[in-house]
């Protein structure tokens, strides 16, 4: 069996583009990050922006990808590991052929609507 030490303890959360979770640490008279629910990189919302999409390869490292027929609105931004600008359409891309439809695409992660909204009395057209 184990006892704790202090029974009660102080958490705090901030949200802010991510969730982090802080503990009061009694002895050091200061707030600890904790570990939180968030375990990859592409947990975190808007990592990758718009027409674009998280698909790390390993917890620590972001891996975010355009969409097909799409480019990285800003290569400067690209190549300095920021792609929370996203991407644009590719001038004069096609994405469909004579296959028109949808694309596969792979190893994507959707987002979590489990708690998501729907207002049902808005119409197509809004």
């Amino acid at each position: 069996m184990y006892a704790t030490v202090n029974e009660t303890v102080n958490v705090r959360i901030v949200v802010h583009e991510s969730v982090k979770q802080f503990i009061w640490d009694d002895e050091e008279q200061q707030w600890s990050e904790f570990p939180y629910f968030l375990k990859e990189q592409c947990d975190y919302y808007s990592k990758c922006g718009p027409s674009s999409y998280c698909g790390a390869n390993n917890a620590d490292q972001l891996d975010c990808t355009c969409l097909p027929s799409f480019e990285p609105k800003s290569p400067r931004d690209c190549y300095l590991r920021d792609k929370s600008g996203g991407c644009k359409r590719r001038q004069g891309a096609s994405l469909c052929r004579s296959w028109e439809g949808f694309v596969k695409v792979k190893r994507l992660k959707l987002p979590d609507t489990s708690t998501a909204h729907v207002n049902l009395s808005l119409s197509l057209k809004q």
